[in-house]
C-alpha cells in the first residue's frame, strides 16, 4: 500500500523506485516481509524500516499518516481515503 502515489512501470521499475523509500511493516519471520526482503535484496537494494512491529493492522494508519510505504496481503486492505493500493504480484 502506497500513500498518494502511483509508482507505473514494470515490476522491477516499481521495486526499484522504491529503494529510497522508508518502510512500515512487520518484523522478520511473518511471510509478507520476508518475501518483501527477498524481492528487494534481488533487486539490488535493502529496504529503511521507519517502523518494524508485530501488529500488522497498525500499518494502514502508519501508511496514512505518511510514515512510510509498506506491504500488507490483500485480506488486509481496509478503504483509506489516503492511501493508493497497489497489487502487486511478488514473485523470486
Amino acid at each position: 500500500m502506497l500513500r498518494m502515489a502511483d509508482y507505473g512501470v514494470s515490476s522491477l521499475g516499481i521495486v526499484l523506485q522504491l529503494k529510497d523509500e522508508w518502510f512500515v511493516g512487520v518484523k522478520k519471520g511473518y511471510r509478507t516481509r520476508d518475501l518483501v526482503d527477498s524481492v528487494c535484496q534481488s533487486a539490488g537494494f535493502e529496504q529503511k524500516y521507519v517502523y518494524e512491529g508485530n501488529e500488522p493492522a497498525r500499518l494502514t494508519t502508519l501508511v496514512e499518516a505518511g510514515i512510510g510505504i509498506g506491504f500488507i496481503p490483500c485480506t488486509g486492505m481496509n478503504p483509506r481515503e489516503y492511501i493508493h493500493y497497489l497489487q502487486a504480484e511478488l514473485c523470486l
